[in-house]
């Protein structure tokens, strides 16, 4: 049975500016809920705490109107998060990939666990046909029935 490797979790971010310290600690909790492999609702549950945070942000920026008066350093924010975005987007779409095959290599599992218990299952029929027939023509068999 074939089964596709999982990708490697490991997100390509540049080393991120300084920002609140709760947000390093949301980051801190997905890399390394990312590096452990545990449990897949739990980093898209981080996933989208940040998501949520970094809307939180842009929201009381009002960001699309003070867009002139951005700093250097929330400027380089910006760009950290662009570039993590699209890290992040990259990531998915190899999990999407990954998912893709595995299915694909579900479906063919199925396939073949369902041929062999099939085949199995003639077997089991034509051997049970088999005792029988031999039973019905050879009665002195029946005094070792117990012993199969």
């Amino acid at each position: 049975m074939n089964y596709p490797n999982l990708p490697n979790s490991a997100l390509e971010i540049t080393q991120q500016p300084e920002v609140k310290e709760i947000t390093n600690e949301l980051l801190k909790q997905l890399q390394s809920a990312l590096n452990s492999n545990t449990l897949f609702t739990e980093q898209v549950e981080l996933s989208l705490k940040g998501i949520v945070r970094i809307l939180e942000v842009f929201l009381s920026l009002d960001f699309f109107k003070n867009a002139n008066e951005i700093d250097s350093s929330l400027r380089n924010s910006i760009e950290w998060l662009s570039n993590a975005g699209e890290s992040l987007k990259n990531k998915m779409k190899e999990y999407e990939g990954f998912f893709s095959d595995f299915n694909t290599s579900m479906r063919s599992n199925e396939q073949e666990v369902t041929a062999i218990l099939n085949a199995n299952e003639k077997k089991h029929f034509y051997l049970k046909r088999a005792v029988s027939i031999t039973r019905k023509c050879n009665p002195l068999l029946w005094v070792f029935d117990g012993w199969q």
